[in-house]
């Protein structure tokens, strides 16, 4: 029973992050700045965080690791997250995240933390040619920015692979909600420093009942409640298994913003589309068989 609840759990996140992907589209294209979503967002986030974490004792860590952790999983992630939602449909975005398994693993290999795997490496060249086809349909369309819009989100992918691989040693000894809650704190003041500029226009934006609902749902259920799933799947679970669930965030999103937002890929897009989307399996399949391979 309690293995079908981590499972649960598990999935839950990813699917959860879909939506953000999904409602901050529309945020940001309802007049709330990318930079100022960011920092909106992960004030109230970080303020939920610190009070969980004090409840449980676990207490707000600082420290120099932690700062450079939220600087990077949090400010750089997430203001890059939504620069890509500005100019391309949350579909695009959403597909892109695809290549996060097999570029993590090249990214790793190429720091020297992990093996190469030919397998991992086939699937980051697959999945770059689908990039490169959505890139190209975005170009020969006259007046789109959807080409810049995807190019974010690659970066954003690189972001973080390389938070992933870092934050095994920035946050090494510290309990993962703990870690969080202190790098996502200590990042908050850049955050809002960062969106000065643009904060008194967004929060006016805010003033729209569905605009503000959905600001508070990014922070609270994506932003809160799906790290809470996922740290106690990684407890029932472990590590390893849980990883593999992430592959659920680009096809949901894909799904999510098709059936909310009415988004559809298009002319070399489709085909783009079917080339991340087997980039995916490829990656998620070998991580299957690496799992089964620990495992035993």
């Amino acid at each position: 029973m309690r293995r079908l609840a981590g499972l649960l759990l598990a999935a839950s996140a990813p699917l959860a992050w879909a939506t953000n992907v999904v409602a901050s589209r529309v945020l940001v294209t309802s007049g709330v700045n990318p930079f100022a979503l960011t920092a909106v967002r992960w004030t109230v986030a970080a303020l939920l965080m610190a009070v969980y974490s004090l409840a449980r004792g676990l207490g707000v860590p600082v420290g120099r690791r932690l700062l450079v952790a939220g600087l990077l999983g949090i400010t750089m992630f997430n203001n890059l997250l939504y620069l890509a939602l500005g100019y391309a449909p949350a579909a695009l975005v959403g597909l892109v995240f695809g290549l996060l398994p097999a570029v993590t693993m090249l990214m790793a290999r190429a720091l020297g933390v992990e093996r190469g795997d030919r397998v991992l490496a086939l699937a980051a060249a697959v999945g770059l040619l689908g990039v490169a086809l959505l890139e190209a349909e975005g170009l020969r369309s006259p007046g789109s920015m959807e080409w810049l819009g995807v190019l974010l989100a690659l970066a954003d992918v690189a972001v973080w692979a390389l938070y992933t691989i870092e934050s095994r040693r920035l946050t090494r000894g510290l309990h993962p909600l703990a870690a969080l809650t202190g790098s996502t704190v200590l990042s908050t003041p850049f955050n809002t420093a960062i969106a000065l500029p643009w904060l008194s226009e967004s929060l006016a934006a805010l003033g729209d009942p569905l605009l503000l609902a959905l600001l508070l749902y990014v922070a609270a259920v994506p932003g809160f409640l799906a790290y809470l799933a996922w740290f106690h799947a990684v407890k029932e679970l472990g590590p390893t298994t849980t990883s593999l669930f992430v592959n659920l965030l680009p096809p949901a999103t894909l799904l999510l913003a098709v059936a909310v937002l009415g988004e559809k890929p298009r002319g070399l897009q489709l085909a783009g589309t079917a080339l991340i989307l087997l980039s995916l399996a490829l990656a998620a399949r070998r991580q299957l068989q690496l799992a089964s391979h620990e495992a035993s």
